[in-house]
Order: C-alpha cells, then sequence, then structure tokens
C-alpha cells in the first residue's frame, strides 16, 4: 500500500494514509502513522479524521492515532486538543488512556479550562490505568490544574492505592501538596497489605515537603522484615533530604 501512494508523501495523499491505517496490520498502521508524523499539519488532520466516536475506526487504530498526535509538538496537538478531549468519552479504555495521556503532553496556551475539567473528570473512570494516567496528566498541567486539586486528593483517601503515588506526585507539581493529604496517606503505612504499605510511603515521598511530619511513621518501615519495604523507605528518606533529618534523628 506504502508503495502505491509513492515515495514522496504529500498533504494530498494525508486522507488516504489515514483511511488505510484502519486496515487490520500493525505494522502497516505504525508505518502510516509515522508517514502522518512527518507531514506536520496535515497530517494530523489526517490522524484526527478517524479519533471521532462515529468514525468507523477501530480502537487500535485510534490509539496509533493519538499517540502519534502526542508525539507531534504542541504545533501539531495544541490546535486538536479538544479532539483528544473528545476521546475521553471513548467506550475504549485504551483510547481514553492515550487520550489522557496525550493531553498532558500539550502546552498551556492550548488547553482551556474546560479541557482540564474534562480530564479531572476522569480521576472517576472506572478503569484505574485511565485514573493513574488522568492524575498524571494533570499534574503536567501545573497550576492550571490546581482548581481540581480536591479531586486528586479525594483519590488520596479512597481505596485505590495503585492511583496514589500519581496524584500525590500531581499535587506537589501544581504547588497543592498539604500537611492534610499527608496525613491521609499516614495511617496506611500500617495497613495489612504490603502493597497498601508500600503505596502510601511512595506517595507521601511523592507529596514532597508537604509530608515532613510524616516521615517518622515512614522511617519505622526500615525496621520490617519485608527487604523491598525497607529499601522504599530508604528511598523516600532519601528523597526528602534534609527534610528527613529529624525522622533519621531518631534511629
Amino acid at each position: 500500500v506504502l508503495g502505491a501512494l509513492g515515495e514522496a508523501s504529500s498533504a494530498a495523499q494525508a486522507p488516504l494514509m489515514a483511511l488505510f491505517m484502519c486496515e487490520p496490520s500493525p505494522g502497516l498502521r505504525s508505518q502510516l502513522a509515522s508517514s502522518l508524523v512527518q507531514l506536520g499539519p496535515s497530517g494530523a488532520h489526517a490522524l484526527c479524521s478517524i479519533l471521532p466516536s462515529d468514525a468507523d475506526s477501530p480502537f487500535e487504530a485510534k490509539v496509533v492515532a493519538i499517540d502519534s498526535l502526542a508525539q507531534m509538538g504542541d504545533a501539531c496537538a495544541g490546535p486538536n486538543a479538544s479532539v483528544l478531549v473528545q476521546c475521553l468519552d471513548a467506550s475504549q479504555a485504551e483510547v481514553r488512556r492515550s487520550a489522557a495521556k496525550a493531553l498532558g503532553s500539550i502546552g498551556a496556551d492550548y488547553l482551556a479550562p474546560e479541557h482540564i475539567a474534562k480530564l479531572a473528570g476522569c480521576l472517576c473512570d472506572g478503569d484505574a490505568l485511565v485514573r493513574k494516567t488522568s492524575a498524571e496528566a494533570l499534574g503536567k498541567m501545573g497550576r492550571l490544574a490546581a482548581p481540581h486539586a480536591d479531586d486528586l486528593g479525594q483519590m488520596l483517601r479512597g481505596a485505590d492505592s495503585w492511583t496514589w503515588a500519581a496524584a500525590a506526585e500531581s499535587l506537589r507539581m501544581m504547588g497543592a501538596a498539604t500537611q492534610a493529604h499527608a496525613s491521609a496517606l499516614a495511617p496506611r503505612l500500617a495497613d495489612a497489605q504490603p502493597s497498601v504499605r508500600w503505596s502510601a510511603a511512595v506517595a507521601l515521598g511523592n507529596l514532597g515537603p508537604a509530608a515532613k511530619d510524616e516521615l517518622l511513621a515512614v522511617a519505622g518501615l526500615l525496621s520490617s522484615t519485608d527487604a523491598s519495604m525497607r529499601k522504599t523507605a530508604a528511598n523516600v528518606l532519601a528523597k526528602m533530604g534534609k527534610d528527613a533529618a529529624p525522622a533519621a534523628a531518631t534511629l
């Protein structure tokens, strides 16, 4: 197919290339996406043509198209932010994940408050990886996403420990991490489940200075019989630097 299109890709060929991305061959899809990326704005427009919910495109093609848009930088992905936002409503979790990640890579100049609010809504998505990816994307938006800090804080109070680290990191990146967030995580350091204790420790480290009053509890994990838990606690304390000095002094 690529040979039939000719060696020199052009803007006129972009729509046809996007159409062939819906073919079942992963290799062909990848090659076409790479060619469209090289076409710049016309390639971005073609990639977006297969993304609408009413487009007869397999979700695999949509994922590749979204990932390719993200690779093209703000000049191409930014003007299509609204298209990516629409993909957050896709029925397939894979599409929603890719859209959330792509939105996190777009510069602030292209993001409207409604775009960020839509992404924040995905913190309650039914797919854990979508929730985690959305939290990470909000953090990359920095202070623009600060109005949604309460939503991330609520994640730290929930039972989904797998997302705590991402939520905590994002709160720190947007300058919204507080002692209250650390206090919500601290009791989880004594949870019966090792995975929960690990998640709480890592999340506290990701909160940064806001968690300094809870580091004594983290230091307590250094006496754990689990080597991986001891290593995690040591890494968190090292990450906190001078803020961990009071906790370290008690050992």
